[in-house]
């Protein structure tokens, strides 16, 4: 009887030491996935208004400053290879995060700092990395497609995970700003022109054709009154 009960003890012993250990085990298994997001770019440029994907293009996702969640807040602390320019990341407006952007990228590529993911836009200009820790990435594209070299693509700051009024998105998706190299505004019309706005067949002269334009009128001026005193004199 004593040996039975003490078997039965002893299993009663394993079992709960297993579920203990199972639930040990399993939070920080879940913590992990939940402790992660991802960032989707969808990357075209407009052609006479006409959005055409930039295919082949490499962009690298690298982590500025690691982030955890505490009552839905955000807390940043900036990693070592970015400590240089660490800031109140949380704290930055629009025009300071691209600022700050700019800044972080030009120290990646002068440092050579490894990125956290990489990857090329496929053919309807969309990459997505997937697995990335919470932080602030430095989202830049370093390789440009024969066809796409004449875009422009700024260097940005996506937050993982981003808020979105009072939650937190952790799959975020992201428009890069991209613009043509050199592009400025045509006429409005091809076939007419360009002209001052006043008379459609007369552009406003230059400073030199101004003097040009004055030279030539004394000219014709002396020309015309020496040709009356001549009048007069016959």
């Amino acid at each position: 009887m004593n040996m039975r009960a003490g078997i039965l003890n002893s299993a009663t012993l394993l079992v709960v030491l297993a579920f203990a250990c199972m639930s040990v085990a399993l939070p920080p298994m879940y913590a992990a996935a939940y402790a992660m997001g991802s960032i989707s770019l969808t990357c075209n440029v407009n052609r006479d208004g006409v959005d055409v994907p930039l295919a082949g293009d490499t962009y690298e996702f690298s982590l500025v400053a690691a982030a955890q969640v505490a009552n839905g807040e955000l807390a940043y602390e900036t990693t070592g290879p970015f400590a240089s320019i660490g800031c109140e990341w949380g704290g930055l407006d629009a025009g300071q995060l691209r600022s700050k952007a700019r800044e972080a990228a030009e120290l990646a590529a002068r440092k050579g700092i490894a990125a956290d993911a990489t990857g090329s836009t496929d053919a309807q200009g969309k990459i997505s990395a997937q697995g990335l820790r919470l932080g602030m990435y430095l989202v830049r594209r370093v390789a440009v497609a024969s066809a796409n070299d004449r875009t422009l693509v700024d260097p940005m700051l996506i937050s993982v995970p981003a808020p979105v009024g009072d939650s937190l998105e952790y799959q975020v998706v992201a428009d890069p700003k991209v613009e043509i190299e050199g592009a400025v505004p045509g006429p409005t019309d091809p076939g007419v022109p360009d002209s001052n706005g006043i008379f459609p067949w007369f552009d406003l002269p230059t400073t030199g054709d101004v003097q040009m334009l004055l030279v030539g009128l004394v000219a014709l001026l002396g020309g015309s009154m020496i040709v009356v005193s001549r009048r007069v004199t016959r």
